[in-house]
């Protein structure tokens, strides 16, 4: 699964992200913190650096306040690696496009791929052959 940012390049470096862009979904967490739930999106930039800056970021004040098995538990890692944890809010406010492709023939290695235009709701479908 991939998801894609789109918009003001500017805005987009002050946070960590880069404009037009890929990035890989790894996974995807609840947790609680402070008494709160929070939804995190563990995130990889396949270039391996440009990480997002925002909360739960790697440099975050939310990481210096969660357990370590928490931690542990995430696979959480303080290093400029490309992958960082995003609230689903801030997912939601910056990514423009959401994507999975389905192997659905591993004979004829056809695939199906659905992407979501996260700003205005629309879909598209379509398939390919390998």
């Amino acid at each position: 699964m991939t998801a894609s940012v789109k918009g003001n390049k500017d805005l987009l470096e002050l946070v960590g992200l880069r404009d037009n862009h890929s990035y890989s979904l790894l996974s995807i967490h609840e947790i609680e913190h402070k008494g709160s739930k929070f939804r995190l999106m563990k995130m990889r930039n396949p270039w391996g650096n440009f990480e997002w800056d925002g909360s739960w970021g790697d440099d975050s004040q939310e990481w210096k306040e969660v357990s370590m098995n928490l931690k542990k538990e995430l696979k959480y890692k303080q290093t400029n690696d490309g992958i960082f944890f995003i609230q689903f809010e801030d997912f939601i406010k910056y990514f423009s496009v959401f994507s999975k492709t389905i192997r659905f023939d591993a004979l004829k290695d056809k695939h199906n791929t659905v992407m979501c235009d996260l700003k205005n709701g629309s879909e598209l479908f379509y398939s390919f052959e390998i």
